[in-house]
C-alpha cells in the first residue's frame, strides 16, 4: 500500500520518534510518503525525501523533522473539495483538534490512523499523549531551578507558568508532583485575591513561594493583578514554546515505539478511520466519529491543586 504521514498542529517532543518507528515497521511492505508542514504539504502534494539515517539521527530530536502547521477552517475545507490523494492510508500525528476533526474529515477521502501526539494530554478517549512526559520533565527541571534560588534569595514568589492551551494538565502533573504551593488551571475558577493570601501565608511560613499556573488562565494578567494584592516581589516564569522542542524522553520514545507497534497492527487489520489510544496498559482504537462525541477531558484533580497552603 502506499501510506502517507503528516504531522498536524502544534509539534510535540517524540513526534520524531513515531517518525522513525512508523518507517521502520511499515516501510518494508509498504511505501512511505513524508508530506511537509502537515495539512497544508498534503493538500500541496509537498514530499519530504528522508533517509533512513535522517530518521534514526533525529529520533531523539525535538519538534518534528517534516514540519507541522495550522489550518483555518475555511482554507481546510476549500482545499478538501478538490483534494484527490495520491495514497491509499494516511496516518496523522496531532493533538485534540487534528484527530477530533480534521482527521475525521480527511477520512471521506482516504484511510486515515491517527496517533495522539500533543504535549497538552487533552485528547478524550486516550490517557496519554506523546509528548507530555518530555514537557513535564521539562517543567521540573524549570520548577528545580527557581527551588534553588528561592532558597538562595528568599522574600520572593515565583509563578511558572506551563503550556496547555485551554487545558490544565500539565500545571497539574507538574505541581501535583512536586508539591507546589499553588496550582492554577482553568478548568477551576480561583479569586485572585484569595490565591494572594495563601501565597503571602506561604512565604510567611518559609521564606519564598511557587506557584504552577496554566497558560489557560491569562498568567500575564492574573500576574499583574497578584501584585496589586501581594506585599512581596513576584518573579514570573514563562518558557514558553521552549518546552514543545525539548529533548523527548524515554517514556515518550517507547510510547512511540508502542504506538507504532499499534498502527503496523491496524494497518495489518485494514481497520481505518481509528485514533490509537492508550487505556491503562493496553493499546486500542477509537473511531474518529467517537472520539468527537466524547466530552473534553479533565485533570484530575489532586489536593494541592489550588490549595496553596503549605505544610
Amino acid at each position: 500500500m502506499k501510506i502517507g504521514i503528516i504531522t498536524s498542529g502544534g509539534d510535540a517532543p517524540g513526534m520524531n520518534a513515531v517518525l522513525y518507528h512508523l518507517w521502520a515497521r511499515l516501510s518494508k511492505d509498504h511505501h512511505i510518503t513524508f508530506y511537509k508542514n502537515g495539512v497544508a504539504g498534503l493538500f500541496n502534494g509537498e514530499i519530504v525525501q528522508l533517509t533512513a539515517d535522517d530518521l534514526y539521527s533525529n529520533l531523539r530530536a525535538g519538534g518534528t523533522i517534516i514540519g507541522t502547521s495550522r489550518v483555518k477552517d475555511e482554507e481546510f475545507r476549500a482545499k478538501l473539495k478538490t483534494f484527490a490523494p495520491e495514497i491509499d492510508v494516511l496516518i496523522v500525528l496531532g493533538g485534540d483538534g487534528s484527530l477530533r476533526y480534521i482527521c475525521r474529515e480527511l477520512n471521506q477521502y482516504v484511510s486515515v490512523i491517527g496517533i495522539p501526539c500533543t504535549i497538552d494530554n487533552d485528547v478524550p478517549g486516550t490517557d496519554y499523549s506523546i509528548g507530555f512526559d518530555s514537557a513535564c520533565n521539562f517543567y521540573l527541571t524549570m520548577y528545580d531551578y527557581l527551588l534553588k534560588t528561592g532558597t538562595s534569595l528568599r522574600e520572593r514568589i515565583f509563578i511558572l507558568e506551563t503550556l496547555g492551551g485551554s487545558t490544565g494538565f500539565l500545571a497539574t502533573a507538574v505541581g501535583s508532583s512536586l508539591n507546589a504551593d499553588i496550582v492554577l488551571i482553568p478548568e477551576l475558577p480561583f479569586k485572585t485575591i484569595e490565591v494572594a493570601a495563601k501565597l503571602e501565608r506561604v512565604v510567611r511560613s518559609k521564606g519564598f513561594a511557587i506557584a504552577v499556573v496554566s497558560e489557560g488562565i491569562e498568567s500575564e494578567k492574573t500576574v499583574h493583578q497578584l501584585e496589586e494584592f501581594c506585599n512581596h516581589r513576584i518573579r514570573f516564569c514563562r518558557p514558553g514554546h521552549i518546552a514543545r522542542g525539548c529533548t523527548p524522553t524515554f517514556r515518550d520514545i517507547e510510547m512511540a515505539r508502542r504506538f507504532s507497534e499499534y498502527v503496523e497492527k491496524s494497518i495489518n487489520e485494514r481497520n481505518f478511520g481509528i485514533s490509537v489510544v492508550k487505556q491503562g496498559n493496553n493499546f486500542s482504537h477509537l473511531s474518529f466519529e467517537t472520539l468527537n462525541l466524547l466530552p473534553h477531558k479533565i485533570p484530575e484533580i489532586t489536593e494541592n491543586v489550588q490549595r496553596g497552603e503549605y505544610n
